[in-house]
């Protein structure tokens, strides 16, 4: 194939990406395989390689692999590849996407193969029309001009730029692009994001009204995005001592047709300057303090310690609000219950009636740490007697996998509930949520900490529902119980005069490897993408397909089903087999088939061989323990002998199971007793 500008070169870890495989994988089919396509661009660290060899010499060696659908963007940053690093790429196309929204906006003609010199030309107008009302847009234009770093960037661009223009829609390009820098951390600038489910969780808790709002840490500007959304009337502020990160935000909200005004300056010490009706603050966490920070403003609730600031950023937004404003600040959760100075901050915001809400979230709901983070909602010129605790944790457990691709709606929707419903009603509607008098917040060894509150303060209710669920777990033990069969009858064994023959799998049946394997997107790709059930590692183990995103597939072949009477063997240890009898289920690429078993054999008794000690001894491996299933090994018996080993096996799980369901529903119970007396307000009749 001969190089060209429009040729999509990829990386390795882009190869490995895009097939959901590891990089290590990807390098070693380059190493040992001469035939592999030679690189296209790049250096001799980083080589690039043209995408439509890869996916050539994929098929040509028949290798099982799927490429994901990339979005339209992705495209454009492969054109960049090989010139810019690839922290450089959403900075380039952000800026070229907003000419490109200018371009539309004045009636200027779509161009579909624009030259270099009508790019600039298109430029410098664009650069003159936007210096008045938005200029940063017209300083992003203007640097992407001015600090062009090689020969022929003029004409890379102007070629990104007729891509841009021939795909007709800026600001669809500019949603792809985002979800890209937050989904892709070799992009770089996902710090400057978050979740579209959060942003819209932290403006959602603001109450309506007022006719302004400051994101404070506004980043690439997508709370200021979603505040346009919810609230159009507000007059919108962002504040970032991020000079590139404002340039960035000032291009995706001007493609997106938002007005903000932005600054680049430091909150610590610039957000006492203006006041606001509504603030958001995603404030970072476990930043130090120097001496000019300490005397920046008058702290309202006492100095924060110098070695941490997290107890300064809910003063600088509380001190940034106008009369009845409210503010919603980001604090990693650790901050609730920290002693000293922190704690003696925070009690005296208390007493001052300046804290409305304490939302506590459960870890992994941010991008760039695991750690959980709890929202304070702030009211000026407030007077309550109770403080609202809401703890969305229990709510969200078991959703959690990480930021990109998670879905807590239910917990967030949750909490946005009762916090409106107590500002109406002046009771919380919710399980998740309890309304604790200042009075007991001030105590001394009280802290702000959601859960600690849900155990002592409880719904009128509650002790009745803890009650029946004692009850109700005992009962279900007691079924559990009265199910369990009787202990199956011994099959008994004994040597045999002359050793039975071993057979590889290869010679019992037809072994084939599952293809199934699920694409890596956002929550908001997996929604729309359709979903398939597969039967995976865990199918093996517990008998359960799992439902799954499917991937659109490239390879020309059919996908793998399971047919009735497969025998399915995990390739990772420890081996599990079991027999399925499901037809048309897609198979994980961990999972391999023995099908078509030949009649001289048990399926039951087959798959209870393959994960025999012998067999387990094949594994190899140091991090992940895999096996060759054609090289496991079957003795074989009489087809009797088979049958009766088959059967005794299938009893004696029968057994198991009951007696673990059992041994659960009494662990639950015991649960449901210790945890209903941890309160105090429950105790034996």
């Amino acid at each position: 194939m001969t190089k060209t500008e429009d040729q999509q070169l990829v990386s390795i870890s882009s190869i490995a990406e895009r097939t959901g495989l590891k990089v290590p994988t990807v390098s070693n089919w380059r190493r040992r395989d001469d035939t592999f396509p030679q690189a296209a661009a790049g250096t001799s660290t980083r080589p690039l390689f043209s995408l439509e060899e890869v996916k050539e010499w994929i098929l040509k060696t028949g290798k099982n692999v799927q490429f994901q659908e990339r979005s339209a963007v992705q495209p454009l940053a492969d054109l960049l590849r090989g010139r810019y690093d690839t922290a450089e790429y959403h900075q380039v196309l952000f800026s070229l996407l907003a000419l490109a929204r200018w371009v539309q906006s004045n009636d200027q003609s779509p161009l579909a193969e624009t030259s270099k010199d009508d790019f600039i030309k298109l430029a410098n107008l664009s650069i003159a029309s936007l210096s008045q009302d938005r200029p940063l847009v017209a300083t992003a234009i203007e640097q992407l001009l001015s600090e062009s770093k090689q020969p022929g960037d003029e004409d890379l661009f102007a070629n990104v730029f007729s891509k841009i223009c021939a795909h007709g829609n800026p600001g669809q390009l500019a949603a792809e692009l985002t979800d890209l820098v937050r989904q892709t951390s070799w992009i770089g600038g996902a710090e400057h994001l978050s979740t579209p489910a959060f942003s819209d969780f932290l403006v959602a808790l603001l109450p309506r009204g007022g006719s302004d709002f400051a994101d404070f840490g506004s980043g690439y500007g997508q709370t200021l995005s979603t505040a346009a959304r919810l609230e159009p009337n507000w007059s919108l502020t962002g504040l970032d001592i991020n000079v590139q990160a404002n340039q960035i935000a000032a291009c995706l909200l001007y493609t997106n047709g938002v007005s903000a005004e932005l600054c680049s300056k430091d909150v610590l010490r610039s957000a006492h300057e203006e006041s606001f009706d509504r603030i958001t603050f995603h404030a970072p966490f476990g930043m130090r303090l120097n001496d000019e920070d300490l005397q920046a403003i008058a702290w309202p609730f006492g100095k924060p310690p110098r070695s941490n600031a997290d107890a300064a950023w809910p003063q600088v937004a509380y001190r940034s609000l106008r009369q009845d404003g409210c503010a919603v600040v980001v604090v990693a959760t650790s901050v609730l219950t920290r002693g000293s100075t922190t704690r003696d901050i925070l009690k005296r915001m208390v007493s001052q009636g300046a804290i409305e809400a304490v939302i506590s979230l459960p870890g992994k709901t941010q991008i760039n740490t695991a750690i959980p983070v709890s929202i304070l909602v702030l009211r000026k010129n407030s007077a309550p007697s109770e403080v609202l605790m809401i703890d969305t944790a229990q709510a969200a457990a078991g959703t959690i996998q990480n930021a990109k691709d998670t879905d807590v709606a239910d917990a967030y929707a949750k909490a946005i509930a009762s916090l409106e419903a107590w500002r109406q009603q002046g009771t919380p509607d919710s399980e998740i949520s309890a309304a604790v008098p200042l009075t007991e917040l001030l105590a001394p060894d009280a802290v702000l900490l959601p859960q600690r509150w849900l155990l002592t303060v409880e719904a009128p209710d509650k002790n009745k529902h803890v009650v029946e669920e004692v009850n109700a777990s005992y009962r279900a033990l007691a079924d559990a119980v009265q199910q369990q069969p009787e202990l199956p009858s011994l099959l008994p064994v004994a040597e045999t005069p002359q050793a039975a023959p071993l057979h590889a799998l290869t010679e019992v049946g037809t072994v084939v490897r599952g293809d199934f394997s699920s694409i890596r997107s956002s929550a908001a790709d997996t929604t729309t993408s359709p979903k398939v059930q597969v039967v995976t590692m865990g199918t093996v183990r517990n008998g359960h397909s799992e439902e799954r995103t499917s991937p659109a597939r490239t390879a020309k072949k059919s996908p793998v089903t399971t047919q009735a009477g497969d025998i399915l063997i995990t390739t990772t240890g420890p081996i599990n087999a079991r027999v399925w009898d499901e037809e048309g289920l897609a198979v994980d690429k961990n999972v391999t088939i023995l099908r078509d078993v030949s009649p001289a054999w048990d399926p039951y008794y087959v798959a209870s061989q393959i994960t025999a000690e012998n067999n387990q001894a094949m594994l190899t491996g140091i991090t992940i323990k895999r096996v060759d299933v054609k090289q496991l090994l079957v003795a074989q018996l009489s087809l009797e002998a088979q049958q009766a080993i088959g059967q005794a096996v299938r009893d004696y799980s029968a057994f198991a199971d009951a007696a673990r369901n059992t041994a659960t529903k009494a662990e639950e119970h015991l649960a449901a007793l210790q945890n209903s007396v941890s309160s105090g307000t429950v105790s034996p009749d």
